[in-house]
This record gives C-alpha cells, structure tokens and sequence, in this order.
C-alpha cells in the first residue's frame, strides 16, 4: 500500500452517482505513467471519496471500502484505424445530429451532458458520411493545467464519450465504459480550436468496441483512444 490516493469530486461524475469512466481512467494514468495506459474499470467509482491506491505486480488498483473499483497499467494500443478527421466546420455542423438532445441516458455527464453548463459540453453527432460521430472543442481556462495545456485527466475524458455515440446498442439498454486504453502524444492547447471523433469497431455479445481521437484544427492527431463499452439493462 502506498500514501497515494484520488478523489473524485461530485462535479465530475458520469452516471448521476458515480465519476465518469474517462475522467477517473485520468486520474489512474497520472499515477501509472507512461504515454498509453489501460485501465479497467471494476466497480463504480464514487465520488466525493478519497480512494486509496496500492501498487501490486505493475499495476495501479484505486480501492473502495477494501476492493478495487479501478486497475490501470501501462500498455500498447490496440491495432486500429482512425478515420479521416473532420475539419473544424464539419465537425461544427455533426453537433446539431447529437443524439444526446433528444435521448440522453445521463443528461449530467460531466462530459457529454447538455444540462451541464459546468462540463465539458463535448455534444458528438454523425458526419454526414457516417464514418464517425464528431464534435468541436475549444478547451478553457478552467482546464488549464499551468502550462497552457489540457490536464491529462481532461484530456482522457474528452476521449471518452464520444466512442458510445458511435455504437448502436440494444433498445432499453445503457452502455457503461469497461476498459479504456489511451495513448497521449500531446495534450491540447488551451483557448484552441479540436476536434474529437468516435467511430464503431466492434462488438462481441454484451461488449462494444470503439474508437475516439483528438485531433487539432490542422489534422494532427494528438491522442487516441480503444474502449470497450459493456451494456446493461437500463436503470441497473
């Protein structure tokens, strides 16, 4: 057992009480270190909570009362594609095809939630050619990590949403983030213009895969994400 821990505050949260997947997966890769970094999700993750850390066999574990609810290590990122990015334009107009606008199953997401004036606001839609869900960002001064850039627990939130928008899951079902591995080149610029896309890969019975990435406004990709998506009945 170390002396580190993460707290996850109430603002943060993905489902209504519990953090969101991406944000506490930041947290975790902030401990593992490392440029690409796996972390499975094993329980909920309460907010509000300080969740004490233990380093065992390489591996990072947040626990709650005793159990794990979170395992991160340092990794290699799947094999997979990445769609051509939009541009800042198109990426705009995918935001109006939101479905979150018309059927959100957390409308306060931290991330993707559009009753939150306090979140991310990340609100991805289909291209029009359907190769991905996309959305523009222009990150704040709120997320500056004193060096003008994206926190790395921002940047790995931002990645995370935008992959459940791109997958088609069973009526009457939600999809909870399992496992997310990220790979981080450059964190983004404060005050500039991105892009974050999400598209299907697969899916195996109750498991989803999908893709995310961050892109600036002149294509470069600076991050990337794999997620698996694992889908319950809705209100579990």
């Amino acid at each position: 057992m170390t002396d580190a821990s993460i707290h996850i505050g109430a603002r943060f949260n993905g489902p209504p009480h519990s953090a969101n997947g991406g944000y506490i997966c930041g947290c975790m890769a902030e401990h593992t270190g490392g440029a690409c970094v796996e972390t499975r999700l094993m329980a909920p993750p309460p907010l509000d909570t300080d969740l004490p850390l233990k380093l065992e066999g390489g591996q990072w574990f947040a626990l709650h009362e005793a159990q794990p609810v979170a395992r991160a290590r340092s990794a290699e990122l799947p094999p997979m594609a990445i769609p051509k990015p939009p541009g800042v334009d198109e990426a705009k107009a995918a935001e109006a095809r939101f479905s979150g606008f018309v059927d959100h199953p957390f409308p306060n997401c931290y991330v993707c939630g559009p009753d939150r004036d306090d979140g991310l606001r990340l609100f991805p839609g289909w291209l029009d050619d359907k190769r991905a869900v996309a959305c523009h960002w222009v990150p704040d001064t709120a997320l500056d990590n004193g060096r003008g850039r994206v926190g790395l627990r921002d940047v790995y939130a931002a990645l995370d949403c935008a992959g459940s928008f791109a997958l088609e899951k069973d009526p009457d079902t939600w999809l909870l983030l399992g496992s997310f591995t990220v790979q981080v080149d450059q964190t983004p610029r404060i005050g500039a213009e991105h892009v974050v896309s999400g598209w299907h890969i697969g899916r195996e019975g109750r498991k989803h895969f999908a893709g995310t990435a961050l892109h600036d406004a002149h294509g470069h990709c600076l991050a990337r994400a794999h997620a698996v998506w694992v889908q319950i009945p809705a209100g579990r």
